[in-house]
């Protein structure tokens, strides 16, 4: 894997997260309405606003990352441009299992990312994401970072981000 390629999967993340933003902002307008129909219920504008300003969260956030995606100016790009090697703390897989009935019904890989300034990134991948491939990138631009979930790593992240 190559920056243009890893520039590309985020990207495409960074898409899939306003997908989802959209989906759960469309939940929030019936909401809305029912409150329209019946002024009454104080829970209908509770839900809607929680679903709205989520919703909306979801949307603007991954947008504004896109245009810093495309510029270089996502901070985690900027640190592998300027070979900052020490910006990326700790870098895992975490595997999100779905079931349906107590049934598993698919599988969604992620890359999590925690970095020297505190705040943690996660990539969405999907199903068949490439996820020893943007940890193999991540780990060969940021070599002093710890990779893998286990108790060790956790409480040695945990160590550095705290005195960070």
């Amino acid at each position: 894997m190559n920056y243009t390629e890893f520039k590309s999967i985020l990207s495409k993340s960074k898409r899939k997260m306003i997908v989802v933003g959209v989906f759960v902002t469309l939940v929030g307008i019936p909401f809305l309405l029912a409150n329209f129909l019946d002024q009454s219920k104080i829970v209908y504008w509770i839900f809607a606003a929680i679903f709205l300003a989520l919703g909306l969260f979801m949307i603007v956030k991954p947008m504004s990352d896109l245009g810093k995606i495309n510029s270089d100016q996502l901070p985690l790009l900027k640190a592998i441009k300027n070979q900052q090697r020490d910006y990326v703390i700790w870098v895992y897989q975490k595997v999100i299992t779905s079931e349906v009935d107590g049934i598993k019904a698919g599988k969604t890989n992620n890359v999590v990312i925690y970095t020297n300034s505190n705040k943690m990134e996660e990539i969405l991948l999907g199903k068949k994401g490439n996820v020893d491939g943007v940890i193999a990138y991540l780990s060969a631009e940021f070599p002093g970072a710890l990779v893998g979930y286990s108790t060790e790593t956790r409480e040695a992240a945990g160590k550095i981000l705290k005195k960070k």
